[in-house]
């Protein structure tokens, strides 16, 4: 099998030859006939060579990586795509545009020089605009999938269902009460019975994040790359997405989470700190989703940090972890429990107060326009904390995601809050 490098190599040699016979002949040596046939031949020889080198080049960069030699021919074998892992092409897509500032006829021939021509392919079916790069919906479901498992509310027990707004609207019954059955007697009307239904709507909603990303990174051409990219943009969105199902209270163009979508008379205030009022304040969690006929199909506690690492290391007076499952299987009896730091900590009049949720997810709806663009500036400037930055003089890129979906609960009471949370204070 002739490599590039070998047949370099070759050439070089061919080369050296020539030169050392051509040589002979300059410094006044007469060159005999062996010699002059040799150096006739070694000249054919080397124009051979050339044109395989050329050919080979050629293959490379179609990503043809086989080549066999049949006397004066080369013969590509096959045409060969890197692999790529589960989520990488997020990566990828993102290291291209950002190598090329944005132009995306430059980003496709990166992605194929790179060895990617179906990621290159992808990209060029696009013409570029101001808002961007639109991931084609296969990956952008990729993303969703590798996404998941970041989210508190997309895989806690299973997580919120997953419903697609191609055209980002969603509209269907939500369940307000229940509709009833009833004994009669023989001949007598049956009576009419019926559920009242509210209305449960899902818009999209657009969730922007900024990811500034080394231009070093940019630069380099591994399959570890594309995953640092892809990690900094999961993460990202993961932790607006959980603060967004959670807390936000739909005003302007925020979603309206798992808080604000409680029925009132789910909201319940916490009995105290002892080990026996927060069992008590267990219970009426429980009840409260029992009162509305909430079967707790797959149900879920989410806690704040601190309020999970006092419950795990919790003891009773004799000693004994009050919940020693938790820390064993993440659970409080049979439910499952997670913690998110996107659950604050300094809610009440004295900033030191926290909440608790318990949601039966069978009812927790998450409806995904599966519409992800990507878009990139050498030039903007980010928030690091308080302090503002300018991408340019760290030698960074900066990506902007855009990602789109809304939350909704189909049964306002398959969701109780428990508030003025201060366990382990």
């Amino acid at each position: 099998m002739l490599t590039i490098e070998s047949l370099k190599a070759h050439l070089a040699t061919i080369k050296g030859r020539i030169v050392e016979i051509a040589k002979l002949e300059s410094s006044g040596e007469t060159l005999t006939e062996e010699q002059i046939t040799e150096f006739n031949s070694l000249e054919e020889e080397f124009d051979t060579y050339q044109e395989k080198l050329k050919r080979a080049e050629a293959a490379e960069r179609l990503e043809i990586t086989e080549i066999e030699s049949n006397g004066d021919n080369v013969e590509v074998i096959g045409k060969v795509e890197k692999p790529i892992e589960k989520g990488q092409a997020i990566g990828l897509f993102t290291r291209a545009i950002a190598a090329n500032k944005g132009s995306l006829r430059d980003a496709a021939h990166f992605a194929e020089q790179e060895g990617y021509p179906t990621i290159g392919a992808a990209l060029n079916t696009q013409t570029g605009s101001a808002g961007g790069f639109v991931v084609p919906p296969g990956y952008s479901r990729e993303f969703i999938e590798i996404l998941r498992p970041s989210v508190l509310m997309r895989n806690l027990n299973g997580g919120c269902r997953e419903i697609p707004m191609p055209d980002g609207q969603l509209e269907m019954g939500r369940g307000a009460s229940s509709a009833s059955a009833s004994y009669q007697a023989e001949g007598e009307d049956i009576i009419k019975s019926e559920p009242s239904f509210g209305d449960f709507k899902l818009s999209k909603k657009k969730l922007t994040g900024l990811v500034p990303v080394s231009n070093d990174l940019v630069r380099f051409g591994t399959s570890e790359a594309n995953q640092f990219v892809l990690d900094d943009i999961v993460q990202v969105v993961a932790e607006r997405e959980d603060l967004a199902f959670l807390r936000d209270d739909g005003t302007g163009n925020l979603v309206k989470g798992l808080r604000y979508q409680a029925i009132p008379s789910n909201l319940i205030v916490s009995s105290g700190n002892s080990a026996l009022d927060i069992e008590r304040d267990f219970q009426k969690l429980i009840g409260c989703l029992r009162r509305n006929n909430i079967k707790m199909t797959r149900p879920g506690i989410v806690l704040s940090e601190r309020t999970f690492t006092f419950l795990e290391t919790l003891r009773d007076q004799n000693g004994h972890k009050v919940y020693p499952e938790l820390s064993e299987s993440g659970r409080i009896g049979k439910v499952p429990v997670g913690w998110s730091t996107t659950i604050p900590e300094n809610l009440g009049a004295n900033g030191d107060e926290t909440e608790v949720y318990l949601v039966d997810f069978h009812h927790a709806v998450i409806g995904e326009a599966h519409r992800l663009t990507l878009d990139v500036s050498t030039e903007a400037s980010y928030k690091d904390g308080t302090e503002l930055v300018s991408a340019f003089s760290r030698d960074q890129t900066v990506i902007r995601v855009i990602e789109e979906h809304d939350f909704g609960l189909r049964h306002g009471g398959a969701a109780a809050i428990l508030t003025g949370v201060r366990w382990g204070l």
